[in-house]
C-alpha cells in the first residue's frame, strides 16, 4: 500500500478506532446526525465506514469515519435521565381576539386564553396515556411555552418525554415506536384543539380590494358599445 493510500485513510481509520473503543456510540443506537435530517440507526461501524440504516426511507447509508466523528450526533437512544427523550412539538395558533375597555379586562381575557391551551394539552395528555401505541412517559406531564411571537400567530412548543428506545436494527420498529409516537401525538393534539376551538394555523392573509378606475373620454371612445 502506498503512503499516499495510507494517508488518505489514516483519519478514517484513527476515527474508527475512537468510535469503537470510547463506546459513545454502540450498534442500534439511534442518531440524528448535524446537517442531515433523518433519524438513523447504526448498523456497523467499520475502521473506514460507519454503516447507517435511514429510518424514514428504509435504505442504508455509509459515511466516512472521520466526517461522521467530526459532526454533532444526537444519539436518541442515550437519554440523561430515567425521564426519558424530552421530544419538542411545534405549533402555530392564532392571536386571540382581546377587545376588553380595560386593562383588567383584557388580562382577564387573556388568561381564559391561556386556560383554553392549557386545557387543550392537558385533555391530549389523558387521551395518550391510554394509548399503549403512544410511547410517552406516563409519569410526566407534558410541558409547553409560547416559544415565539410572529406578526400573525404565537408559536407554542410542546414538550413530551418518550420511553427509552428500543436497541433494534429493524427501522420498521423505530418508525412504528418514535415517529409512530409523534405522529399520534400531533393528531391527539389536533382533535383536542377542534374541540376548544383554538385554531392550529395561522389566519388567512388573502384580502383582495377592487378599487374603480375612472375612464377618460378618449379611452371611453374607443371602447367597443354594447348592445
Amino acid at each position: 500500500m502506498s503512503n499516499d493510500v495510507l494517508y488518505h485513510w489514516l483519519p478514517d481509520v484513527i476515527s474508527g478506532l475512537i468510535i469503537l473503543k470510547s463506546e459513545i456510540l454502540q450498534d442500534g443506537d439511534v442518531v440524528v446526525i448535524d446537517g442531515y435530517p433523518d433519524e438513523y440507526i447504526i448498523n456497523r461501524v467499520s475502521f473506514i465506514y460507519v454503516t447507517l440504516l435511514d429510518v424514514r426511507n428504509n435504505h442504508r447509508t455509509l459515511i466516512k469515519n472521520s466526517r461522521f466523528i467530526q459532526s454533532k450526533i444526537n444519539n436518541l437512544s442515550r437519554v440523561a435521565s430515567t425521564d426519558g427523550l424530552r421530544q419538542p412539538l411545534v405549533y402555530n395558533i392564532g392571536y386571540p381576539d382581546i377587545k376588553g375597555a380595560t386593562s383588567k379586562e383584557r388580562l382577564e381575557m387573556h388568561q381564559k386564553f391561556i386556560n383554553r391551551i392549557d386545557n387543550m394539552f392537558d385533555k391530549a395528555q389523558a387521551i395518550c396515556v391510554q394509548n399503549d401505541d403512544i410511547k410517552i412517559n406516563t409519569s410526566q406531564l407534558f410541558e409547553w411555552a409560547v416559544t415565539e411571537t410572529s406578526n400573525y400567530s404565537l408559536e407554542v412548543t410542546l414538550w413530551v418525554y418518550l420511553q427509552r428506545m428500543p436497541n433494534t436494527k429493524v427501522t420498521r420498529t423505530i418508525r412504528q415506536y418514535y415517529m409512530g409516537t409523534i405522529y399520534k401525538i400531533n393528531e391527539t393534539v389536533y382533535r383536542e384543539s377542534i374541540a376548544t376551538d383554538i385554531p392550529l394555523a395561522t389566519p388567512s392573509l388573502n384580502h383582495v380590494v377592487v378599487h374603480p378606475v375612472a375612464i377618460g373620454p378618449e379611452v371611453k371612445d374607443q371602447c367597443p358599445e354594447s348592445n
